[in-house]
């Protein structure tokens, strides 16, 4: 009995003490050498840097648009349910954009949450130009009015980033309808707007003379 467990021991013991040596090519094709590694992670850095600052810029481009988009859309809504006047301010000194609403004549924070703040646009976009109802404005602080019957303002917004990427936003002033554009546009027309929707825009008989189909496709 006791001379099994020796041999036990003494055949394991010998395993253990007595590895089997590693060819130097087993080694080797195990996986990367250190030298490899720094190699790799310093072309991985030097591609970050050239492709990383355009990929930030044009994403914080559409990122900015997107939001302005959002919060248009959420005017033009919330004007019709609310049944108030609202306005949205974009001014060019500040670089900001903020919206206020109509109260019995006196302007007042609107009740929606998220929109009574003032916006700044990021460093890397600039506002660049608006334009409502007459020529493209470049200076000062421009209005644009959501009135509850569900028009507004026909306007066009321009935003510019450092590489010149431009993002013009586009307001159909009877339906409210944001249209982007990845150009500089001066001045746009409307639209025409669809036979039903136009015959909808028409007051019943016997209030007045009615408007014009045709009129109210755009100018």
């Amino acid at each position: 009995m006791l001379i099994s467990r020796i041999g036990t021991w003494t055949r394991t013991n010998s395993f253990r003490s007595h590895p089997r040596p590693v060819r130097r090519d087993e080694w080797c094709s195990r996986g990367f050498t250190l030298i490899e590694m720094i190699l790799v992670l310093l072309l991985l850095g030097i591609v970050l840097m050239l492709v990383l600052p355009n990929f930030a810029l044009r994403s914080s481009l559409a990122s900015t648009t997107r939001h302005l988009i959002g919060t248009i859309r959420t005017l033009s809504s919330l004007s019709v349910h609310s049944k108030q006047v609202l306005k949205l301010y974009l001014d060019f000194d500040q670089q900001a954009y903020w919206v206020r609403a109509v109260v019995k004549g006196e302007e007042q924070l609107p009740m929606h949450p998220g929109l009574g703040e003032r916006v700044v646009l990021p460093e890397a976009i600039r506002l660049v130009g608006v334009r409502v109802g007459g020529k493209l404005q470049g200076g000062g602080q421009i209005v644009v009015q959501f009135l509850p019957t569900g028009r507004t303002d026909e306007a066009l917004i321009q935003l510019v980033d450092q590489d010149r990427n431009v993002a013009t936003l586009f307001l159909h002033p009877l339906t409210g309808s944001v249209k982007v554009f990845d150009r500089a546009v001066d001045q746009l027309t409307p639209d025409p707007l669809p036979d039903r929707v136009r015959l909808a825009l028409l007051p019943p008989p016997g209030l007045g003379v009615p408007a014009s189909p045709l009129s109210l496709g755009g100018r």
